[in-house]
């Protein structure tokens, strides 16, 4: 009852209605779907991040073993370089050394008469 001045008021019931859209069910299931796919980002991330490193490792390893190729074909091709420029040397000696066993014409007093 309300009284107003001289007069009585009889309201009758009053009942509270909730405005929100969303029951304490669906804010638990959203709070718990949003934590699982933050978790599943991250697991994601996290193995992301570790084959990316054990790439980055092959990587240089594979750099290693091409500069130790590298270097030893460059070592080979320096050695072969050294061997092939004595091996002309001696071959060029010989040559000019001997020429004149091949080509040089015989001297008349050396040939038998026919």
């Amino acid at each position: 009852m309300v009284h107003v001045g001289g007069m009585v008021f009889s309201p009758g019931s009053v009942s509270v209605v909730s405005d929100s859209l969303l029951t304490l069910p669906a804010i638990v299931s959203i709070a718990a779907g949003g934590s699982l796919l933050l978790i599943i980002v991250i697991i994601v991330l996290i193995a992301y991040k570790r084959k990316s490193r054990e790439n980055d490792l092959t990587l240089k390893r594979l750099q290693m073993q091409m500069d130790n190729l590298e270097s030893r074909v460059a070592l080979e091709c320096k050695e072969g370089a050294w061997r092939h420029s004595v091996f002309s040397e001696l071959t060029t000696s010989l040559l000019t050394n001997s020429a004149h066993l091949y080509f040089h014409p015989p001297h008349p007093s050396h040939c038998a008469p026919l």
